[in-house]
């Protein structure tokens, strides 16, 4: 089990490490004044300023990831908590089998809003992926 364990990790961590990009992606760099893509829906709140949820760093409240997925360029990373909807290339997001397995893990998220905005997210265990992304929104989750 332990074996299996380490062979996710090191997959995640390899995956993880691929989902960076110097530049703009070809990304439109939509900021937080933008009309939000399709696929994020009405009511979620665009993020204006720099944001942690999650506690790994000591910042913010216990968070736990639940899962991510993307679909019309738009990256979906939801928590126990809330959805946040980014905008990126689906070519360039995490496939759910690749991040399944760290389901109900403590979590981090990291927004950056200067240029190029990002998303960092990090899992307790230690795996951590980072994201040059769009316009980047929030919305609870119930």
């Amino acid at each position: 089990m332990r074996k299996i364990m380490l062979a996710g990790a090191a997959m995640l961590a390899l995956a993880f490490a691929g989902c960076s990009d110097d530049g703009d992606g070809g990304l439109d760099g939509a900021g937080p004044d933008a009309t939000p893509p399709a696929a994020v829906p009405p009511g979620a709140e665009p993020v204006r300023e720099e944001t942690v949820l999650g506690a790994l760093s000591g910042e913010g409240e216990e968070r736990r990831f639940v899962g991510s997925a993307c679909a019309d360029d738009v990256l979906v990373i939801t928590t126990d908590r809330e959805a946040v909807y980014a905008e990126l290339p689906c070519d360039r997001a995490l496939p759910a089998d690749v991040t399944g397995p760290f389901a109900g893990r403590e979590m981090e998220l990291r927004i950056t809003t200067g240029e190029p905005r990002k998303v960092f997210l990090r899992i307790e265990s230690g795996e951590s992926a980072e994201f040059t992304v769009g316009g980047v929104w929030t919305v609870a989750v119930e």
